[in-house]
């Protein structure tokens, strides 16, 4: 297969074959997707490997697809003609493994970090436009392994935005320029940890995963750990299409391996003193901050993107119509993201109509199969808690204004079905402020939507309390306002200290080259969190002084 065209292994515009495919590629065997341990440019087959199942069929008949794919998992059962909707395996990997990616990856950290920047910043070139090339692909990839085609397609213009040359560009203005002092010149620089332990999200492994796209332009070797259970994507990604970017600037092989192991074990291991020397971990706040403590303790660096809770403030002159699109991004992936606005305030003067538009568009949007060019919705992982925080926001007096109802994957009530209509709950804010619940305080998987209508108020009490709404919030990740105003919007910026990512007028979700795609304050990021530019976050500040006397180097390119 040759290094940028992986759909040589695809029947037409299908990433899954309906028949064999011959031998096009060795990471190919009977019609579907095999993907062994990857260590330091090696394949490493498994006695044990994780098989999905593409999701529109799990969806349409999940009772028989789940039995099989467990037995398949256990090894109990071999494949066979009939199972056209398996769309590949994953190996996992065993202690022996690890410990060996661990080893090639400290052997390579040295003379990956020391080749010219020039090099980093090809790599990452590359490795972008093979993503380009790629993106139709990887689509298909995160359509099987149930990503809604919208949201995927979301996904992949974030990756993209994230590792692009802009983006790095600019980060690497935060390296200081030279200045002469006392006959020497003294610099400051960034500097790569050394080996880089990634664990993406379970919600979006593959794109949170290539958040180490920029860990190893910075000079970076890495270990990435795709969760069980959808390990598939990214894999692929990785091994198939980043690696030959890396081989073609003969980078050492240990600078990347791709292991789906256990997750805590793999922690404990890479945080050993002669583990990793950079823990990148996206997930849940409580885990995060535990695997963080663990890190200071032994002197690992933590990286931690975890929950979010955002916060999205619509003001009275605001564009109601573009605010109100913005808070329906709530509903992207049923709300199982943790940059999508989930809780919303907004000025009383324009509370009815602005809920009349957002009632209006959540209910336009339905369930349905991944593959549906125009589904947004993800089956919901706890609809029990969802409906234990429902009831418990009406009971505090919230008025329920649509939603509630659990459906099946053709839009039917049903208790039992996979998905959680667009629901949304107001609240009217009193004279201590907005209510205590689980529903406003707390991140919420699944597509709930509180709105927090002000009481009439002076607009200068009504905007502080709103700025307090926001600050108050034990999360930090983005943060938006709706405002015509550049006063209002000023005095917002000036004072609001919570938030990674702060926006005014923008997509809430939305991505641009040079902005971060994560970073977070609070629960969203740990005593550290700050907006995530991991080309900085996995580097350390060092300071460097020559005496220009002795030195015939070029001074300027530290």
């Amino acid at each position: 297969m040759s290094k940028n065209s992986p759909r040589d292994s695809v029947l037409g515009e299908r990433i899954i074959p309906r028949s064999a495919v011959g031998n096009q590629s060795d990471s190919v065997i009977g019609g579907f997707l095999t993907m062994d341990n990857f260590i330091a440019g090696q394949r490493v087959p498994s006695e044990r490997y994780i098989h999905t199942v593409h999701a529109d069929t799990l969806l349409t008949d999940a009772f028989t697809w789940l039995a099989r794919k467990r037995n398949l998992d256990r090894g109990t059962i071999t494949m066979g003609a009939d199972d056209s909707a398996i769309v590949g395996r994953t190996a996992l990997a065993t202690s022996e493994d690890l410990e060996n990616a661990i080893i090639a990856g400290r052997r390579a950290a040295l003379d990956w970090a020391a080749r010219p920047s020039s090099d980093h910043r090809e790599f990452l070139r590359r490795a972008n436009r093979a993503l380009q090339e790629n993106s139709k692909y990887i689509e298909e990839l995160l359509v099987a392994e149930g990503h809604p085609r919208k949201l995927a397609q979301w996904e992949i213009d974030g990756i993209l935005k994230g590792t692009s040359l802009s983006t790095h560009d600019f980060c690497n203005t935060l390296n200081g320029n030279p200045h002469k002092i006392d006959g020497s010149v003294v610099a400051l620089r960034r500097r790569p940890s050394g080996l880089v332990g990634l664990i993406p999200s379970q919600n979006a492994a593959a794109a949170t995963s290539l958040l180490g796209l920029m860990a190893v332009a910075s000079g970076n070797t890495i270990i990435v750990k795709p969760p069980r259970s959808s390990p598939l994507a990214t894999s692929w990604i990785w091994q198939e299409v980043i690696y030959p970017q890396l081989v073609s600037l003969d980078a050492p092989s240990g600078t990347l391996s791709v292991l789906c192991a256990p997750p805590q074990s793999t922690i404990e291991r890479w945080i050993d003193n002669d583990g990793v020397d950079c823990l990148f971990y996206v997930g849940q706040s409580k885990r995060g901050i535990q695997i963080g403590q663990s890190c200071m303790e032994r002197g690992v660096r933590p990286v931690l993107e975890l929950s979010g809770n955002d916060s999205l403030i619509v003001w009275k002159d605001a564009d109601i119509e573009a605010a109100a699109n913005a808070a329906a991004e709530c509903f992207y992936g049923s709300a199982q993201i943790c940059m999508v606005p989930k809780r919303i305030a907004v000025h009383p003067d324009i509370a009815d109509y602005f809920l009349e538009l957002l009632v209006e568009k959540a209910q336009a949007i339905r369930p349905g199969l991944p593959s549906d060019p125009d589904v947004l919705l993800s089956p919901v992982l706890n609809p029990q808690l969802f409906r234990e925080i429902l009831e418990e926001a009406v009971n505090a007096g919230g008025k329920l204004l649509t939603g509630g109802r659990s459906l099946d994957h053709e839009g039917r009530e049903d208790i039992a079905g996979a998905f959680i209509e667009p629901t949304i709950v107001l609240f009217q804010a009193g004279q201590d402020g907005f209510p205590v619940l689980r529903a406003i305080e707390e991140e919420t998987f699944f597509p709930l939507l509180p709105v927090i209508s002000w009481r009439p108020e002076e607009e200068t009490v009504i905007l502080e309390e709103m700025i307090h709404f926001v600050n108050s919030n034990k999360y930090g990740l983005r943060n938006s306002l709706w405002t015509r105003s550049s006063v209002i919007a000023q005095y917002w910026l000036d004072r609001v200290s919570n938030g990674g990512i702060l926006k005014v007028n923008c997509s809430h979700i939305g991505f641009s080259e040079i902005l971060p795609t994560h970073g977070g304050t609070g629960w969203s990021g740990g005593p550290f969190g700050e907006a995530n530019y991991p080309a900085v976050t996995t580097t350390r500040l060092q300071a460097v002084q020559i005496n220009h006397d002795y030195w015939e180097g070029n001074i300027s390119r530290w």
